[in-house]
């Protein structure tokens, strides 16, 4: 699964550098709780997104349940 951080340019354009990183920071610290709970593994961060790859346990059709599910728990986590 790829995900990427929506308006992050016009995040860029509006505020100092410090206060990006600590949007991102928090970003990257709710994806990263959200996919421990699902068996979710960053394969890499570039920027503002990331790539998570699951099935590496319990095989393909229980990871594209893992991914809808990991989905899920990260939208939430976007509404904290």
């Amino acid at each position: 699964m790829f995900v990427d951080l929506r308006g992050s340019t016009k995040l860029g354009e509006d505020r100092m550098p410090y206060e990006v990183m600590l949007i991102l920071n928090r970003f990257f610290f709710e994806m990263s709780e959200a996919l421990k709970a699902i068996n979710g593994h960053y394969a890499n961060f570039n920027g503002d997104g990331h790539m998570t790859i699951y099935w590496l346990e319990f095989g393909y059709e229980a990871g594209c349940r893992e991914a809808i599910s990991g989905a899920v728990g990260m939208q939430r986590r976007m509404d904290i």
